[in-house]
């Protein structure tokens, strides 16, 4: 593979043209052709936001292959094969999962990766790396749910070292011999952040498919955007994620006028929009919102800066690890508990 060297920017600028639905595939070809491109760096940056066999699947269905070197068209055909075949199986197992709940009528909704699998939104099922099963269930019908889990064989569980209230799953279920890893949900986002995403929304909006229960494409947008600005601190720590955002233009959340006016003046929605735009310059709103520019502006220089990027993103992350490590041990006995027990057996050692 090519060792040219290559920025930060221009390997993010290669990656979100090969992903882009709107972008020209004529241009691209004539990039691919005239331009020296680190492959290296495309497959390590690719492979980290885990958007690489999405990168497979695009410049397949482009025809362009042929500009790929051999090697590296050999490795991602056999990747994508692989994570289709993992994603045929997951299929199985959430139908096995929502039969069950159907037959117990239960309140459930497939959420993220499951969701766009369920929900038939990929034109090749090797495209999307999927982790964990999520599902948010109703209130009154989780401890059912996570019963029914069990039942289905999904006997071992990962959770907490120490108590935790309000959390927004049930500790993981698995199994050795399954595929699935299962999160079942009480709430899309931890009680602090509950309050920005409407769940009777989406479960008064839900949408039943042949193998499971789906959000709207409203919810499902939201509930990706939140996801990852949340859930995955991508606001606080001002990151991005590429698998995100492309489920951005799968999703087609520039069509998503209601969606969009709704939550024009959110915080976390704005600076969600800034990124999608900055990557794929598909901004769906008209810039008169200054704050809006200037969060594109921003992210455009950080992409250039990458260095220093990294350099806050670390800085950020050391401190916010230790400012929560410490109100977590001030207000969660628990924990207290937890941390003096490791410590006292430490120092026996």
């Amino acid at each position: 593979m090519s060792s040219t060297k290559t920025t930060y920017k221009d390997t993010l600028s290669l990656i979100a043209e090969i992903l882009s639905f709107s972008n020209s595939t004529t241009q691209l070809r004539h990039k691919l052709e005239s331009e020296p491109i680190n492959w290296d760096k495309f497959v390590e940056l690719s492979s980290s936001q885990l958007v690489l066999t999405t990168c497979y699947c695009r410049l397949k269905e482009k025809q362009l292959l042929d500009l790929i070197p051999n090697d590296l068209v050999l490795y991602l055909e056999e990747l994508t094969s692989i994570n289709r075949n993992r994603n045929l199986t997951l299929i199985d197992e959430i139908k096995a999962i929502t039969q069950a709940f159907d037959v117990h009528n239960i309140n459930y909704v497939l959420l993220k990766g499951a969701a766009i699998l369920i929900g038939h939104q990929l034109k090749d099922l090797g495209e999307r790396m999927v982790g964990d099963v999520d599902i948010l269930v109703s209130s009154e019908h989780i401890s059912e749910a996570y019963q029914l889990i069990k039942d289905l064989g999904y006997n071992q569980s990962k959770g907490f070292n120490y108590d935790v209230t309000n959390f927004r799953h049930l500790p993981r279920q698995f199994t050795d011999d399954k595929m699935a890893v299962i999160e079942l949900h009480s709430s899309i986002l931890d009680l602090k952040f509950k309050h920005l995403i409407d769940e009777d929304l989406i479960f008064n909006t839900k949408i039943k498919h042949q193998d499971g229960i789906i959000p709207s494409a409203y919810a499902m947008n939201i509930i990706n955007v939140m996801g990852l600005q949340i859930n995955s601190k991508g606001y606080q720590y001002k990151h991005w994620f590429l698998r995100n955002l492309y489920d951005s233009l799968v999703l087609k959340l520039d069509q998503q006028t209601d969606l969009l006016n709704d939550y024009k003046n959110n915080t976390y929605f704005i600076d969600y929009l800034s990124k999608y735009h900055a990557v794929f310059k598909c901004l769906p709103l008209t810039v008169s919102n200054r704050k809006l520019s200037r969060h594109i502006r921003y992210y455009d220089f950080k992409f250039r800066q990458f260095w220093l990027h990294q350099i806050i993103y670390k800085t950020s992350y050391i401190f916010y690890s230790i400012y929560d490590r410490i109100t977590l041990f001030l207000n969660n006995s628990s924990y207290r508990s937890h941390v003096l027990k490791r410590y006292i057996s430490t120092s026996k050692v």
